[in-house]
Protein backbone atom coordinates (compact mmCIF):
# COMPACT_ATOMS: atom_id res chain seq x y z
CA UNK A 1 0.00 0.00 0.00
CA UNK A 2 2.81 2.38 0.96
CA UNK A 3 4.58 1.55 -2.27
CA UNK A 4 1.49 2.44 -4.30
CA UNK A 5 1.12 5.74 -2.43
CA UNK A 6 4.76 6.59 -3.11
CA UNK A 7 4.31 5.78 -6.79
CA UNK A 8 1.20 7.97 -6.94
CA UNK A 9 3.09 10.87 -5.30
CA UNK A 10 5.97 10.40 -7.73
CA UNK A 11 3.57 10.49 -10.68
CA UNK A 12 1.89 13.62 -9.33
CA UNK A 13 5.26 15.36 -8.94
CA UNK A 14 6.27 14.39 -12.48
CA UNK A 15 2.97 15.67 -13.87
CA UNK A 16 3.37 18.96 -11.99
CA UNK A 17 6.91 19.39 -13.29
CA UNK A 18 5.70 18.69 -16.84
CA UNK A 19 2.87 21.20 -16.46
CA UNK A 20 5.29 23.81 -15.13
CA UNK A 21 7.63 23.16 -18.06
CA UNK A 22 4.79 23.44 -20.57
CA UNK A 23 3.54 26.64 -18.93
CA UNK A 24 7.01 28.21 -19.00
CA UNK A 25 7.43 27.22 -22.64
CA UNK A 26 4.05 28.75 -23.51
CA UNK A 27 4.96 32.01 -21.78
CA UNK A 28 8.29 32.22 -23.61
CA UNK A 29 6.60 31.37 -26.92
CA UNK A 30 3.95 34.06 -26.42
CA UNK A 31 6.61 36.66 -25.60
CA UNK A 32 8.63 35.76 -28.71
CA UNK A 33 5.53 35.88 -30.91
CA UNK A 34 4.49 39.26 -29.45
CA UNK A 35 7.94 40.68 -30.20
CA UNK A 36 7.82 39.25 -33.70
CA UNK A 37 4.33 40.69 -34.24
CA UNK A 38 5.52 44.08 -32.98
CA UNK A 39 8.29 44.17 -35.60
CA UNK A 40 5.59 43.71 -38.26
CA UNK A 41 2.94 46.07 -36.89
CA UNK A 42 5.05 49.01 -35.67
CA UNK A 43 6.32 50.05 -39.14
CA UNK A 44 2.71 50.26 -40.33
CA UNK A 45 1.79 52.32 -37.26
CA UNK A 46 4.70 54.65 -38.01
CA UNK A 47 3.63 55.11 -41.64
CA UNK A 48 0.06 55.89 -40.54
CA UNK A 49 1.35 58.41 -37.98
CA UNK A 50 3.50 60.09 -40.62
CA UNK A 51 0.55 60.31 -43.02
CA UNK A 52 -1.43 62.32 -40.42
CA UNK A 53 1.49 64.58 -39.40
CA UNK A 54 2.63 67.97 -40.70
CA UNK A 55 5.50 68.04 -43.17
CA UNK A 56 7.71 70.12 -40.89
CA UNK A 57 7.60 67.54 -38.11
CA UNK A 58 8.11 64.67 -40.53
CA UNK A 59 11.19 66.31 -42.08
CA UNK A 60 12.50 67.04 -38.59
CA UNK A 61 12.15 63.31 -37.82
CA UNK A 62 9.95 64.03 -34.79
CA UNK A 63 7.20 61.55 -35.66
CA UNK A 64 7.34 58.09 -34.15
CA UNK A 65 4.09 56.21 -33.54
CA UNK A 66 1.70 59.11 -32.95
CA UNK A 67 0.84 61.99 -35.32
CA UNK A 68 2.52 65.32 -34.62
CA UNK A 69 0.87 68.47 -36.00
CA UNK A 70 -2.22 66.53 -37.04
CA UNK A 71 -3.54 67.27 -40.55
CA UNK A 72 -5.24 65.43 -43.38
CA UNK A 73 -3.99 67.52 -46.30
CA UNK A 74 -2.34 64.50 -47.90
CA UNK A 75 -5.57 62.53 -47.86
CA UNK A 76 -7.49 65.48 -49.29
CA UNK A 77 -4.94 65.76 -52.10
CA UNK A 78 -5.15 62.06 -52.95
CA UNK A 79 -8.87 61.43 -52.51
CA UNK A 80 -10.36 64.73 -53.65
CA UNK A 81 -7.90 66.33 -56.04
CA UNK A 82 -6.36 63.33 -57.82
CA UNK A 83 -8.64 60.91 -59.65
CA UNK A 84 -5.74 58.61 -60.46
CA UNK A 85 -5.74 57.14 -56.96
CA UNK A 86 -9.37 56.03 -57.07
CA UNK A 87 -8.96 54.70 -60.61
CA UNK A 88 -5.80 52.80 -59.74
CA UNK A 89 -7.39 51.37 -56.59
CA UNK A 90 -10.37 50.16 -58.61
CA UNK A 91 -8.04 48.58 -61.15
CA UNK A 92 -6.11 46.79 -58.41
CA UNK A 93 -9.32 45.39 -56.94
CA UNK A 94 -10.48 44.28 -60.40
CA UNK A 95 -7.18 42.57 -61.21
CA UNK A 96 -7.08 40.89 -57.81
CA UNK A 97 -10.66 39.60 -57.75
CA UNK A 98 -11.13 38.67 -61.40
CA UNK A 99 -7.56 37.46 -61.82
CA UNK A 100 -7.71 35.25 -58.72
CA UNK A 101 -11.01 33.70 -59.80
CA UNK A 102 -9.59 33.09 -63.28
CA UNK A 103 -6.40 31.52 -61.88
CA UNK A 104 -8.25 29.30 -59.43
CA UNK A 105 -10.71 27.98 -62.01
CA UNK A 106 -7.96 27.07 -64.48
CA UNK A 107 -5.71 25.62 -61.79
CA UNK A 108 -8.52 23.40 -60.50
CA UNK A 109 -9.46 22.18 -63.97
CA UNK A 110 -5.81 21.43 -64.71
CA UNK A 111 -4.94 19.80 -61.38
CA UNK A 112 -7.96 17.52 -61.00
CA UNK A 113 -7.70 15.49 -64.24
CA UNK A 114 -3.91 15.26 -63.89
CA UNK A 115 -4.38 13.86 -60.39
CA UNK A 116 -6.35 10.88 -61.71
CA UNK A 117 -4.15 7.80 -62.22
CA UNK A 118 -6.21 6.53 -65.16
CA UNK A 119 -5.59 9.61 -67.33
CA UNK A 120 -3.31 8.70 -70.22
CA UNK A 121 -0.36 10.99 -70.75
CA UNK A 122 -0.75 12.73 -67.40
CA UNK A 123 2.97 12.35 -66.66
CA UNK A 124 3.93 14.13 -69.89
CA UNK A 125 1.38 16.92 -69.37
CA UNK A 126 2.53 17.42 -65.78
CA UNK A 127 6.13 17.60 -67.00
CA UNK A 128 5.22 20.23 -69.60
CA UNK A 129 3.66 22.44 -66.91
CA UNK A 130 6.50 21.84 -64.46
CA UNK A 131 9.04 22.64 -67.18
CA UNK A 132 7.87 26.27 -67.19
CA UNK A 133 9.11 26.64 -63.60
CA UNK A 134 12.71 26.31 -64.77
CA UNK A 135 12.72 27.63 -68.32
CA UNK A 136 10.83 30.58 -69.80
CA UNK A 137 10.74 32.45 -73.07
CA UNK A 138 12.15 35.64 -71.61
CA UNK A 139 10.81 39.17 -71.39
CA UNK A 140 11.23 40.25 -75.02
CA UNK A 141 9.70 37.12 -76.64
CA UNK A 142 6.84 37.31 -74.16
CA UNK A 143 6.26 40.96 -75.03
CA UNK A 144 6.29 40.23 -78.75
CA UNK A 145 3.93 37.31 -78.26
CA UNK A 146 1.43 39.40 -76.29
CA UNK A 147 1.71 42.15 -78.87
CA UNK A 148 0.85 39.71 -81.67
CA UNK A 149 -2.16 38.59 -79.63
CA UNK A 150 -3.29 42.26 -79.30
CA UNK A 151 -3.28 42.01 -75.50
CA UNK A 152 -0.96 44.91 -74.75
CA UNK A 153 -2.58 47.86 -73.00
CA UNK A 154 -5.66 45.84 -72.01
CA UNK A 155 -6.89 44.65 -68.64
CA UNK A 156 -6.47 41.01 -69.62
CA UNK A 157 -2.70 41.27 -69.96
CA UNK A 158 -2.47 41.56 -66.17
CA UNK A 159 -3.69 38.04 -65.43
CA UNK A 160 -4.29 35.99 -68.61
CA UNK A 161 -0.58 35.33 -69.46
CA UNK A 162 0.04 33.98 -65.96
CA UNK A 163 -3.16 31.96 -65.89
CA UNK A 164 -1.68 29.06 -63.94
CA UNK A 165 1.20 29.11 -61.50
CA UNK A 166 3.17 25.88 -61.93
CA UNK A 167 3.97 25.82 -58.22
CA UNK A 168 0.35 26.24 -57.20
CA UNK A 169 -0.67 23.65 -59.78
CA UNK A 170 1.70 21.07 -58.28
CA UNK A 171 0.48 21.82 -54.75
CA UNK A 172 -3.17 21.40 -55.75
CA UNK A 173 -2.52 18.31 -57.86
CA UNK A 174 -0.69 16.59 -55.01
CA UNK A 175 -3.48 17.50 -52.60
CA UNK A 176 -6.10 16.00 -54.91
CA UNK A 177 -3.94 12.90 -55.33
CA UNK A 178 -3.02 12.14 -51.73
CA UNK A 179 -5.60 13.90 -49.54
CA UNK A 180 -8.87 13.06 -51.31
CA UNK A 181 -9.78 9.36 -50.80
CA UNK A 182 -9.82 7.61 -54.15
CA UNK A 183 -12.48 5.24 -52.79
CA UNK A 184 -14.99 8.09 -52.65
CA UNK A 185 -14.29 9.04 -56.25
CA UNK A 186 -14.57 5.41 -57.42
CA UNK A 187 -17.83 4.94 -55.50
CA UNK A 188 -19.32 8.10 -56.99
CA UNK A 189 -18.20 7.02 -60.46
CA UNK A 190 -19.87 3.61 -60.01
CA UNK A 191 -23.07 5.39 -58.98
CA UNK A 192 -23.09 7.19 -62.32
CA UNK A 193 -21.69 10.58 -61.29
CA UNK A 194 -19.85 12.49 -63.99
CA UNK A 195 -16.34 13.80 -63.43
CA UNK A 196 -17.69 17.35 -63.11
CA UNK A 197 -20.16 16.23 -60.44
CA UNK A 198 -17.41 14.37 -58.59
CA UNK A 199 -15.22 17.46 -58.70
CA UNK A 200 -17.99 19.80 -57.55
CA UNK A 201 -19.64 17.64 -54.88
CA UNK A 202 -16.77 15.54 -53.50
CA UNK A 203 -13.31 16.83 -54.37
CA UNK A 204 -13.77 20.57 -53.85
CA UNK A 205 -15.67 20.30 -50.52
CA UNK A 206 -12.84 18.09 -49.20
CA UNK A 207 -10.19 20.50 -50.48
CA UNK A 208 -11.25 23.77 -48.85
CA UNK A 209 -7.93 24.19 -46.94
CA UNK A 210 -5.77 24.09 -50.05
CA UNK A 211 -8.28 26.17 -52.01
CA UNK A 212 -8.11 28.86 -49.34
CA UNK A 213 -4.30 28.85 -49.25
CA UNK A 214 -3.89 29.07 -53.02
CA UNK A 215 -6.54 31.79 -53.25
CA UNK A 216 -4.46 33.85 -50.83
CA UNK A 217 -1.31 33.16 -52.87
CA UNK A 218 -2.93 34.27 -56.12
CA UNK A 219 -4.67 37.25 -54.50
CA UNK A 220 -1.46 38.53 -52.91
CA UNK A 221 0.37 38.15 -56.21
CA UNK A 222 -2.19 40.22 -58.10
CA UNK A 223 -2.47 42.82 -55.34
CA UNK A 224 1.30 43.42 -55.27
CA UNK A 225 1.82 43.20 -59.04
CA UNK A 226 3.42 46.28 -60.60
CA UNK A 227 6.19 45.10 -62.94
CA UNK A 228 3.78 43.66 -65.52
CA UNK A 229 1.85 46.93 -65.54
CA UNK A 230 5.04 48.90 -66.17
CA UNK A 231 5.93 46.71 -69.13
CA UNK A 232 2.58 45.98 -70.75
CA UNK A 233 0.42 49.02 -69.91
CA UNK A 234 0.78 52.60 -71.10
CA UNK A 235 -2.74 53.86 -70.37
CA UNK A 236 -2.90 55.43 -66.89
CA UNK A 237 -6.56 54.49 -66.63
CA UNK A 238 -5.53 50.81 -66.62
CA UNK A 239 -2.67 51.12 -64.13
CA UNK A 240 -3.01 49.36 -60.76
CA UNK A 241 -2.32 51.16 -57.52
Amino acid sequence: MKTEVKEMKTKVKKNKSRLNAVTAFDVILVIIMCLFMATIILPFVHVIAVSFSSDAYVQANEVSFWPVGFNIDTYKQILLNDDRFITAYGNTIFYSVVGTAYNMILTIFAAYPLSRPNLKGRGFLTFMITFTMFFGGGMIPTYLNLNSLHMLNTRWVMFVPGAISATNFIIMRNYFTYSVPSELIEAAHMEGASQLQILRKIVLPLSTPILGVLTIYYMAGHWNAYFSAIIYLSDENLMPL
